[in-house]
């Protein structure tokens, strides 16, 4: 019984973020996502990113996301800094 609790606790305490889980897989995998699977706002920015080689291999050199995130999305990519600033805020 105890145990169920805590399921159920966690459940209601993680709602939240599963109604987040795409939005996360975009801030945590954005070079190896299915593109498809995106919002269409978001997916030639996207495509864009994943096919630029010098910014993935900064990505996966950076241990800090978020300073990645700030630092080189650019104007380049308006769509995706605002979808990354939503996350963060959701994240702090």
């Amino acid at each position: 019984m105890y145990i169920q609790d805590l399921i159920n606790e966690f459940e209601v305490r993680f709602f939240e973020f599963m109604k987040y889980e795409k939005s996360f897989e975009i801030f945590s995998s954005p070079f190896t996502m299915d593109v498809s699977t995106v919002d269409d706002s978001l997916q030639i920015e996207i495509i864009d990113l994943q096919c630029n080689k010098d910014l993935k291999n900064l990505f996966l050199q950076s241990k800090n996301k978020i300073k990645f995130y700030g630092k080189y999305l650019l104007k380049k990519y308006p769509m995706l800094r605002k979808h990354m600033a939503q996350v963060i805020a959701i994240l702090w």
